[in-house]
């Protein structure tokens, strides 16, 4: 299983770096926080970009979900008086 997932790891950064290079990930017409592009791995879709739980290029963060007020925004940036640790982003509000 281990071996399952790093493998779909190294994939999934695989993509989102050919993606960037043909220019999906700058797409000025894909609204903030809208994921990038569907991955399908065993039947289930896996969302690349924002909200996938992974950081990756221009992210500060990524919880998992693409909702303001928890901390890491629509866009994946961390919000103001808030900080973000680990992969996903676990935000706590700052006292």
């Amino acid at each position: 299983m281990r071996v399952r997932l790093q493998f779909l790891l190294i994939y999934l950064v695989a993509f989102c770096l050919l993606l960037a290079s043909q220019g999906y990930a700058s797409d000025p017409e894909t609204p903030a926080g809208v994921p990038i592009a569907p991955v399908l791995e065993d039947g289930f879709e896996i969302f690349v970009g924002c909200g996938d739980g992974l950081i990756l290029a221009a992210e500060d963060c990524d919880d998992q979900n693409t909702a303001n007020g928890d901390g890491c925004n629509s866009s994946c940036n961390i919000e103001s008086r808030f900080e973000c640790v680990d992969e996903p982003s676990l935000c706590t509000p700052i006292p």
